[in-house]
């Protein structure tokens, strides 16, 4: 659940950093991002601002911090804890990215994907640092969490998001996320709206 608007960042999302950091790709262009860390370069190239997004634990305090921030927000939005079924948690969360800004180090959103079935993921706690927003962070997060998804197998992507962010149904639908029926645990609460994008085709526009 984020903002997304326009003026984008290159970025750079490291196949796996949990021995350590990503490589230093500073003004490479996104061929060149790819072949310094083997990963996949997202969005369009701009030498001035660089986005990283790689995989964290997910009990990592920065991480747990930005899942807090969001939580607020969201509760604050609808006027207390309206989230339907369980919370997720270290026990069913597939992988929880990281954004950060490459020349600050400053952690500017997250987001994370929940294993449904064997070919479903779905994308939970995604999130923008309010002074973040309106840079496309949400459309790059959201092409890292599907393309870590295929690597995982996954054939489809799901989530859900509410009735009062009006801004994280544009971000989704503009990444080609088709509105669907309600399911699983939101299948009765009426503040759930949800969607679901097929990988069988191009990535999601960012």
């Amino acid at each position: 659940r984020s903002d997304a608007k326009t003026g984008l960042v290159g970025a750079f999302f490291p196949r796996s950093t949990r021995g350590g950091g990503p490589p230093d790709v500073t003004g490479a262009s996104p061929r060149v991002a790819r072949a310094a860390g083997g990963g996949v370069a997202v969005g369009r190239y701009d030498p001035t601002v660089r986005i990283i997004v790689q995989d964290i634990p997910w009990d990592h305090a920065t991480g747990a911090a930005l899942r807090l921030a969001q939580e607020r927000e969201t509760i604050e939005r609808y006027g207390g804890d309206t989230e339907a079924g369980p919370k997720p948690s270290a026990e069913d969360t597939a992988a929880f990215l990281l954004a950060t800004d490459g020349a600050t180090g400053a952690s500017v959103g997250c987001g994370g994907l929940r294993r449904l079935d064997e070919r479903t993921y779905e994308i939970k706690r995604m999130y923008v640092v309010p002074e973040w927003r309106g840079r496309r962070i949400g459309g790059l997060l959201v092409r890292a969490l599907e393309e870590h998804a295929r690597g995982l197998g996954a054939q489809r992507m799901r989530l859900e998001t509410g009735v009062e962010q009006p801004e994280a149904m544009r971000l989704y639908e503009k990444c080609g996320y088709t509105r669907i029926d309600r399911y699983g645990h939101y299948a009765d609460c009426e503040l759930s709206v949800c969607y679901e994008r097929a990988l069988d085709g191009a990535p999601s526009l960012v």
